[in-house]
């Protein structure tokens, strides 16, 4: 099956004045609604192409436009949408059997798979002892200030990581909700990112950026461009033992010193990074990894639970640092 996956900046977007919200929900009927014509927006949301099953393989086939998260629940952002009639290999399903994580390419996406929604998809050859994938946590939510009517601004058409900067490989201060209305002060020079106003008492930069492909915007034709943040080194050890605890990365993480979003930062490990897994902290939210000592002298570091795929980790010990 051929891949159509424009997760970076394959898809371009057009933004007009917006009067309407555009409504998806990953739990339900996926297809896109548009309340008024009156609005020249385009919902741009990028396309999945899942991996297709092999003859006799699990498999899921989409009934509706669908939503492909990267976990078991609408909190969760998406990778994309996979319209209807798509076929994929199923892995394995959650917890409490509502999702199907599905493979997905790997030059796209780095851990190889996402989650769909049971009640749209059709399945067949689903063995009784189809594996119960484990679950990232979902990202916290992040506040956005409250705007005046007529100010630039933005609303998430589904769940949103809002990030540091205007790129994936730049890290998530957390998520902003479907429906979230942000005040826009700003967009990257290519106009794939808004730049929108954060209360300092939540991220002390005051800003954030969001993805033009995830938002619908409105009033932001004066908008200035405003230069990319610097980036802290990259982080990325290559390979790693598969067969014992490891986790990937589903998109920028921060590699920092101790288990708190307080803590030092070494670095950035981009999106599809894998790291051995060496210990968990005691609230279970943070891993801690292993790092070669010519990349950090400490020789470990510690990713955020939320923005990984942990596999094989259910016996690592706790570490208190």
């Amino acid at each position: 099956m051929s891949v159509r996956f424009p997760m970076k900046t394959i898809m371009a977007v057009t933004l007009g004045v917006l009067a309407i919200s555009i409504a998806l929900t990953g739990c339900g009927n996926n297809s896109a609604a548009t309340a008024a014509p009156t609005a020249a927006v385009v919902q741009s949301i990028p396309v999945v192409e899942p991996v297709a099953a092999a003859a006799g393989e699990p498999s899921a086939t989409t009934t509706t436009d669908t939503y492909v998260r990267t976990g078991p629940g609408t909190g969760y952002p998406a990778y994309g949408i996979a319209p209807a009639g798509k076929s994929a290999k199923v892995l394995g399903k959650s917890g409490d059997g509502q999702w199907y994580a599905v493979a997905l390419p790997t030059q796209y996406v780095g851990a190889g798979y996402g989650w769909v929604y049971a009640a749209n998809v059709t399945v067949s050859n689903i063995p009784a002892d189809l594996p119960v994938y484990p679950t990232n946590p979902p990202p916290p939510t992040v506040s956005m200030e409250p705007i005046a009517s007529g100010e630039p601004q933005v609303t998430a058409l589904d769940a949103v990581y809002v990030r540091t900067g205007p790129g994936e490989i730049y890290p998530a201060y957390g998520i902003a909700q479907k429906g979230a209305t942000g005040r826009v002060i700003g967009k990257s020079s290519d106009g794939l990112w808004w730049q929108v106003a954060l209360p300092t008492s939540v991220v002390g930069a005051g800003n954030g950026w969001v993805s033009a492909s995830y938002v619908s915007a409105s009033n932001v034709q004066n908008v200035p461009v405003v230069a990319s943040p610097p980036l802290p080194p990259v982080i990325n050890v290559g390979d790693v033992n598969t067969s014992g605890p490891y986790v990937t990365c589903i998109t920028g993480v921060n590699v920092r010193n101790a288990p708190s979003t307080d803590a030092t930062v070494y670095g950035i490990a981009p999106v599809g990074a894998r790291f051995q897994a060496i210990g968990v902290s005691s609230d279970y939210q943070w891993y801690q990894v292993a790092i070669p000592t010519n990349l950090v002298a400490a020789g470990n570091g510690w990713v955020s639970a939320a923005y990984v795929y942990a596999v094989n980790t259910g016996s690592l010990p706790v570490v208190n640092p």
